[in-house]
Formats: C-alpha cells, sequence, structure tokens
C-alpha cells in the first residue's frame, strides 16, 4: 500500500470514513463523528502512513511535537479511535498494533481533491472562547483521555448525549457540555483533611484553577488551565496549596497555604504574595471591590486583597453550639453573603446556610441542612444536602426560597459540609464528577520491606489509628454521614465497635493500661479533651475547658500526664502543652515560639521528646531530652512529619512525603543515626503533628490506604448551565 500524500488531498477515505483535512474532521457518512484534535492528529498521522509501521515515538513526536508526555496516552488515543471506528481489541480491520514498536493503519485508503459535504466552514474549536498568547513553558500538564477534551453539544437544554451533526451543519447548542481527564497518578485533591473545594471557575468563564494531588507523593499542587488549551501550567510555590478562588476581574488567583497564609498570585505567573495570616481550611470569596472575605476558626473576616489588617464580619457563636463559618458567597448587590455554619448537636454536626449583611454582622437562617450554597442567575440557590446538590428557587431581592427543593442531575463530588463546583457570571458550572461513596480507605499492615497486607476490615473514611498497647486492637476515627465517632477495631475477631456516640469526636489514643481512650470532642465550639472507658461503663469524663482546639498525641512515661498540641489564639499556631490527668492545670511542655510546634511523643524508656516543628520554613522532626528539654537534635533532613517511637524505643519513624524513614539511637545517650528509607508507598498523610499510622510489633506499621475508587479525575464544564437549570422548571 503505498502512503497517502495528505498535503494534496483535501478528503481521505478508508471503509464507510471520511476524513475531510481542511476542516480536520472525520465522517461516518453524512454524520460527523465528534473527535478531539489530539485523536484526529493521530489518525492523521495513521493514515498518512498507511501500510507503514508508525513507530510510538513518532507519533508521539506527531502528535505533541512541543511537550514530553508518556505512552500512555497515545495508547488512550488509538484506544479511542478504535471505539470511535467499531473497532474491538481484537478486531484489526482499521488500527493493527505492532508490539513493542508502534500502530499500522492497515485499511485500504483512497483521496480525492473536493471536500465535502461540510459547508460552511465550521465553528472555532472547542473551548477556543478567546485567542491566547501560549504561555513559555516550563512545566506542563497534560490532561488524559482522547486527546484531553469531550464535548457533548445538543439543542435540547438537557441534552445529555452525543447526537452526530447532520448533513455537517451543527445545531446552535444551547448548552455546551465539556470533559477533561486528569491522570490516574494525580487526581483532583478532594479531601485536605477538612472543608474544601479543589476547583475555581474563572468569573469570565475562560479558565479554571484546580488542586491536584500526587498519588506518589500525596502532596498537592495548583494548576490553571485555560479552557482554549489542552495543557495545563504549574502555580509556583503552591505545594499543599488549598481552596482556590479568582478575583472578580479574573486576573488574579486566590489561595491558603499551608503554612496559614491567605495568598494571590497573577493568573500569568509570578511569585505568590502573602495577603493576611489565616488558618487551615480557610476558603474566601473575592468582593468586586477589592477585597477578600475569608473564613477563620473565629469567624468571617474581610481583609484588602493587598494586605493589611484583617477586620471581623461574623464571630462564631459558642452560645449556639456554632464551630465554624465555611464557604462565604456574595449575593447580587454585593451587600449580602451567604454564609455556611457548622454547628454541635447532641449527635452530629449540624450544618445550616445564613444570609449575612455585610454592613451590620446580622444574619438569618434561610436554609437548614444545606452547605455551599451558591447564587444561580437563573433564580435558584445551589447547595449541597448530606453530600447531593440540590436547587431551589431564590428570591434575592427578599433573601427568601420561593419554591421546593429539587435535587439535581449532575453527579457533583461533594459532602455535608463541601462541594466541589464553581460558577462563571455567564451561567457557566464547572465541577468534579464523582460520587461522596469514592471517599473510602482501607486498613492494611506494612512491613519494613513495604510489603502491604490489607485487613479484612470493611472499607470506611478512616483516620488516625492507633494500635493498643497489648497489640490485639486498633482506636480509629470513622466518619459515617458526616458523623465522627471513635471506634475499636480487634485484629483476630475482626470486629469494630463503636467507643464514642457524639459524632462530633476527633483525634484518640489510649490510656496505657488500654482499658480508657482520650479523644478530642467539640461540645461547644473549641475541641476539648475528653476520657472515656472503651468498655462504655461509664459515661465521658471531661478532662479540660478550654477556648482553643486540643489534639491528644500521647501519654507521658508515667501514665500521669497527656501531652497535647494546643492552638494559640489568632490564626492557628500550634504549640506542645502537658496536660495533667488530676487536677492539675494544663501548661506548656515546650516554650512556646513564633513557628508551629506539633505533637509531643516521648519514647519508651522517657529520656526522650519527638516532636515536628516549621522553625525552619518547612517542618521538620526534632528530638529532645526529658525532662530537661536542654539538648535538642533535628532529625529529620529533607522535610519530615509524623513521628513514631518503635516499641523498644531505641528507633524513631517518621514519613518525609510517601516514605517512611527512620533513625536509630544506639544507646540512650547516642546521638540519633541518619536517616534512612525503610520503604515508599501511597498511604494517607494528614498533617504533620497528626501521625495517620502505628507502630505494631517489630518493624511492622498499621496504616492506611485510599481504595482505588478513590480517585476523583474528571472534570465537567457546562456552558449556558443556567439557562439550562431555569428552562427545567
Amino acid at each position: 500500500m503505498e502512503p497517502v500524500s495528505l498535503e494534496k488531498a483535501a478528503v481521505v477515505q478508508f471503509g464507510s470514513y471520511r476524513i475531510d483535512l481542511g476542516q480536520k474532521l472525520l465522517f461516518s457518512g453524512t454524520d460527523i463523528v465528534p473527535l478531539a484534535p489530539k485523536a484526529f492528529e493521530t489518525l492523521r498521522a495513521l493514515v498518512e502512513e498507511a501500510g507503514r509501521v508508525v513507530e510510538k515515538e513518532a507519533l508521539l513526536k506527531r502528535v505533541w511535537p512541543d511537550t514530553f508526555v508518556e505512552e500512555g496516552s497515545l495508547a488512550r488515543n488509538v484506544s479511542i479511535l478504535r471505539k470511535v471506528l467499531g473497532q474491538n481489541a481484537e478486531d484489526q480491520t482499521f488500527i493493527e498494533t505492532i508490539p513493542k514498536r508502534g500502530y499500522r493503519f492497515v485499511a485500504p485508503v483512497t483521496q480525492s481533491g473536493s471536500s465535502g459535504p461540510v459547508e460552511p466552514a465550521p465553528p472555532p474549536a472547542v473551548g477556543a472562547l478567546e485567542p491566547t498568547k501560549k504561555p513559555e513553558r516550563t512545566r506542563r500538564r497534560i490532561w488524559g483521555v482522547a486527546g484531553v477534551v469531550t464535548v457533548v453539544a445538543s439543542v435540547a437544554a438537557v441534552g445529555f448525549f452525543v447526537r452526530p451533526f447532520r448533513n455537517g451543519h451543527p445545531p446552535a447548542p444551547t448548552v455546551l457540555r465539556l470533559g477533561f481527564t486528569l491522570p490516574a497518578s494525580e487526581p483532583f485533591s478532594v479531601y485536605a483533611g477538612g472543608p474544601s473545594c479543589a476547583i475555581a471557575l474563572s468569573p469570565d468563564g475562560t479558565f479554571v484553577v484546580y488542586s491536584a494531588e500526587s498519588v506518589a507523593t500525596n502532596r498537592s499542587h495548583l494548576y490553571v488551565r485555560r479552557l482554549d488549551q489542552f495543557e495545563a501550567r504549574p502555580i509556583a510555590d503552591s505545594a499543599d496549596a488549598f481552596n482556590p478562588f479568582v478575583s472578580p476581574d479574573s486576573r488574579l488567583i486566590g489561595f491558603f497555604s499551608s503554612d496559614g497564609k491567605l495568598k494571590r498570585v497573577p493568573v500569568s505567573g509570578g511569585q505568590p504574595e502573602t495577603v493576611a495570616a489565616a488558618d487551615f481550611f480557610g476558603d474566601a470569596e473575592w468582593e468586586p471591590d477589592d477585597t477578600i472575605l475569608f473564613t477563620t476558626r473565629q469567624g468571617l473576616m474581610r481583609v484588602a486583597s493587598t494586605g493589611g489588617a484583617p477586620q471581623p464580619v461574623t464571630r462564631v457563636d459558642s452560645q449556639r453550639r456554632e464551630l465554624r463559618h465555611l464557604w462565604p458567597h456574595l449575593l447580587p448587590g454585593g451587600r449580602d453573603v451567604l454564609l455556611t455554619v457548622q454547628s454541635a448537636s447532641s449527635s452530629h454536626i449540624d450544618v445550616r446556610t445564613d444570609v449575612v449583611s455585610l454592613s451590620t454582622g446580622a444574619r438569618r437562617t434561610v436554609l437548614p441542612d444545606a452547605a455551599f450554597a451558591r447564587y444561580v442567575s437563573s433564580g435558584h440557590l445551589i447547595y449541597s444536602a448530606g453530600g447531593s446538590m440540590v436547587s431551589v428557587p431564590f428570591d434575592p431581592t427578599q433573601m427568601a426560597v420561593t419554591g421546593e427543593p429539587t435535587k439535581l442531575p449532575e453527579e457533583v463530588a461533594a459532602t455535608q459540609d463541601s462541594a466541589h463546583l464553581s460558577l462563571a457570571r455567564d451561567g457557566t458550572l464547572a465541577y468534579v464528577h464523582g460520587e461522596p461513596a469514592q471517599l473510602q480507605k482501607s486498613l492494611v499492615i506494612v512491613d519494613a520491606s513495604g510489603r502491604a497486607t490489607t485487613l479484612p476490615a470493611p472499607v470506611s473514611a478512616y483516620m488516625g489509628p492507633r494500635v493498643s498497647p497489648d497489640g490485639s486492637k486498633a482506636l480509629v476515627l470513622l466518619w459515617q454521614s458526616g458523623r465522627a465517632d471513635v471506634w475499636v477495631y480487634d485484629f483476630s475477631r475482626n470486629t469494630l465497635t463503636r467507643v464514642t456516640s457524639s459524632g462530633t469526636a476527633g483525634w484518640a489514643i489510649w490510656s496505657p493500661d488500654g482499658r480508657s481512650v482520650v479523644y478530642q470532642d467539640a461540645p461547644e465550639r473549641a475541641n476539648n479533651l475528653f476520657m472515656q472507658p472503651v468498655d462504655g461503663g461509664a459515661p465521658p469524663h471531661r478532662l479540660t475547658s478550654s477556648s482553643q482546639d486540643q489534639w491528644p498525641h500521647s501519654f507521658s512515661h508515667d501514665g500521669r500526664t497527656i501531652i497535647a498540641t494546643q492552638a494559640d489564639p489568632g490564626p492557628l499556631h500550634g504549640n506542645v502543652w502537658s496536660v495533667p490527668t488530676g487536677t492539675d492545670m494544663p501548661r506548656p511542655l515546650l516554650k512556646p515560639q513564633a513557628y508551629e510546634q506539633w505533637g509531643g511523643w516521648p519514647s519508651q524508656d522517657g529520656r526522650w521528646l519527638a516532636y515536628v516543628s516549621d522553625e525552619t520554613g518547612r517542618f521538620e522532626v526534632y528530638v529532645t531530652d526529658l525532662p530537661d528539654l536542654k539538648t535538642k537534635w533535628q532529625v529529620s533532613t529533607g522535610g519530615g512529619q509524623e513521628p513514631v517511637w518503635s516499641k523498644s524505643g531505641r528507633e524513631l519513624f517518621f514519613r518525609e512525603g510517601n516514605r517512611m524513614m527512620s533513625v536509630v539511637f544506639a544507646s540512650p545517650t547516642a546521638q540519633p543515626s541518619r536517616p534512612v528509607t525503610l520503604f515508599e508507598g501511597a498511604y494517607v498523610v494528614c498533617c504533620p503533628g497528626l501521625a495517620q499510622y502505628d507502630v505494631m510489633d517489630g518493624r511492622r506499621f498499621l496504616m492506611i490506604k485510599d481504595s482505588d475508587e478513590r480517585w476523583f479525575t474528571e472534570l465537567r464544564v457546562v456552558k449556558g448551565w443556567a439557562a439550562d437549570l431555569r428552562a427545567r422548571r
């Protein structure tokens, strides 16, 4: 078969298909077959060399001339082409796989000089919202399947499937649906350890900012992806950043950094600038007057986007058992804002949506059992109700709901208190596609070589495993339907038994005798410490009464003191405290500093205390002597967190990214050895001072692994969505 000269041919035909090269379209009869640009280029390259083997490397250079991509992207394109052409994996009618080499187009190909039947010229390429200059390429991120974009355009406002264009004339769409797929190795960061939204659509609807988490390192980064481009670029210095948002003029991006800062950076690139100190898990809304509304543990704050002293708008009301204010969203006119309010009930955490006056701070509830409320120009509010997205008619002039709620058909990744979606001014909707059930995890035992064994415990939303003193059981924090409680898992019996029933419990540890647990709970506003027998023989006993959050980590060597982290007033700033189990008052164990100090794990012989601190600008693991606290060693060298002692007390484990590290103390007075890597694996990580694993007998580790279905990789963008929602009435 002679190669086809596509420079001379306007139309190439094979079987019942035709390629119109002038318009870059594939036809089946008179119908256009929707095909993404990279998939089309792959087909063109194969047809051009019909009858010849095209090496994989040559195809990669041809289809992605200026970008490095893995072979998997090419394989996905070929797979999509085979499906489009009605070819299964065994069928070699059109495209033949040459093992270890490449592909060959084997069908007879004819050519002609006439183009048709499509006229006039086709509309602009999907996603070409406006011409843009291609940015200078540093590192580029490739979006996955089938040349990256799947487009669904439909005459009907509620069409959810592909309709071929008849006679070459696409219908004038009222709704345009686009799908983008991230690599499975770096999915959306849909769960950051607190209320989170992984995406932000620019107000002008031209680009998306998103947070993606590397499966290999458990680190997340922010990326910008224009809708008229096939590649995304990373935002500088955005490691572990979360909850992005965009300025009203779509020129600046705001986000929250892992070191507790609210930051901004130009969309065009550059170094981020700090706007204000903030909490972990803050969220924000950028106002038209260039001020930013953002949430803290104290309430809703307001600050100029250029920096300055934040001013309070709301205060978390502990008398009403409020825990947190979340997700501010401006209503039309800019005088009022929607606000999600978390509060503690007798059995679980409640959420509701209030309307807040920005001038007076007055607020009133408009939606019970609703979170992440957003106003849509169709005259609706959309919100998460227990993880399902719901719409309800709303009058912004009267600040009142005017109709009955309706569940939305869009499958948005959402939880009880947040949702991964964003709206543009023109009514475009962007959302991460998925279901809450995907946020599931497994308990696994990993040995020092990295070999993992999955326990038969049911897949669920586990956090903070702690092995009992006798090694027969483990404490786990378990999230179910918006409730968080402490449970005990019995290794031999494979049973889970509930310990707490408040629905608002948090981090937990065993007592030295294994008969009780100490855990954090929030009966009012702050998380304080409680103790309760494992067998339920007595009600919980409150150990502390503080207005500041506290996290238990361990008991002292003599068992009379709990070592905990307490958050200082203001933006989250932790310090290590000693909390007696008797009547004595808690006191700082480490001298308070201007930097973070978290954790506090004494060795089994009581000689050393391990903790984490960011005094160098990043979190590292330190060891100091007890009780004098005069000698201090930094034991990690490339960043470190979650230190846990071995049962012998001579070996300290910690995590550096996805690696489990070890240092050894050869004698009670010896300095620690250099850290060595034991194994590497994609196991759940939370916060530097809150270990998501524990040490079992010897050098085995109880860890948490995300289930395979957990990854969220698909972003859907719907242009004209607000008009579509209005039409559903």
